[in-house]
């Protein structure tokens, strides 16, 4: 029996380089990037196609919510939003804009995310919950949803990553 040539070796090598480049960046940002507190308010729980799950609107994707002047946002488009954690670690917004702000004030943190139906989305709005957890999260949104928030990593690039949900004294993963 022959064996395998260097070239099919070589192929292999390369698709399986490219599957893992497609997770790679994500990966990346939740290993190395900052921790960062965001107010959210839950939306959806439940889709018969993906399980349960928690749709989070993300206070800082609502250009309303800024106290400085936002540049045009348009559909699509990108957006970076600087944001500043306050006394308590909660990442509180300071300006979106339509491109990278350079440099930032001490502290502020720039989130990369893109405009679509009137909200910044980052990629991070979504949360899977095990099902053996999402009467206990259910519980504790009902009960503590003033002290919700998303734990998510922001990158060197921007890129936001969710890690987490801390509700009440509880996190969940």
């Amino acid at each position: 029996m022959e064996r395998p040539g260097k070239a099919l070796l070589a192929a292999i090598a390369l698709q399986l380089l490219l599957l893992a480049a497609i997770p790679a960046p994500l990966a990346w940002t939740r290993w190395t990037g900052e921790t960062v507190l965001l107010e959210m308010q839950p939306v959806d729980p439940f889709d018969a196609m993906r399980g349960w799950y928690q749709d989070l609107a993300l206070e800082v994707g609502d250009p309303a919510r800024f106290p400085e002047e936002s540049d045009e946002l348009r559909e699509g488009r990108r957006a970076w939003v600087v944001v500043a954690p306050d006394a308590a670690g909660v990442a509180r917004p300071v300006a979106v804009r339509t491109t990278r702000p350079e440099p930032v004030g001490a502290g502020e943190i720039v989130l990369r995310g893109t405009y679509r139906g009137g909200r910044i989305r980052f990629g991070a709005e979504t949360f899977f919950v095990a099902e053996n957890e999402r009467g206990a999260l259910a519980d504790d949104l009902r009960e503590h949803l003033r002290d919700a928030r998303a734990e998510v990593r922001v990158g060197s690039a921007g890129r936001v990553v969710l890690t987490a949900l801390r509700v009440g004294d509880r996190r969940y993963e």
